[in-house]
């Protein structure tokens, strides 16, 4: 029998991703006794979603840092180039819609990486 005095908290947290394998940490559900719950308040949760950007938003990056010339289909040859939408290089992700994609801030300093080495072309 429970303890009158043992009361559960519990804290709804924000999806962190929609599928398991790409959820930046990975959460336990068990049964527990008091000294799990004892060592369960002292857990702090961070959402931890990086920034997204649209294809459009990545350009409008790139040209802001310097590249005026540099347009959407150059981006889309340079993912495509660099195989970018493997989710095992870390670039980006699905989108929330269906046949999206959304880019991190790794991938805008890959594509002004990459002008920086084409600056006659994209200045």
């Amino acid at each position: 029998m429970k303890d009158p005095a043992y009361r559960m908290k519990v804290g709804f947290l924000p999806i962190a991703a929609k599928k398991p394998g790409a959820a930046d940490t990975a959460v336990e559900v068990f049964s527990r006794g008091p000294e799990e719950a004892t060592a369960l308040e002292k857990v702090i949760f961070k959402d931890r979603d990086r920034e997204r950007y649209p294809p459009s938003k990545v350009v409008e990056m790139v040209q802001a840092r310097g590249f005026p010339h540099f347009g959407i289909h150059d981006h889309t040859q340079l993912w495509k180039q660099l195989d970018a939408k493997n989710p095992g290089k870390g670039y980006g992700r699905e989108g929330d819609y269906n046949g999206t994609w959304v880019w991190f801030d790794r991938w805008v300093d890959r594509v002004v990486e990459y002008c920086e080495g084409e600056v006659d072309r994209f200045r």
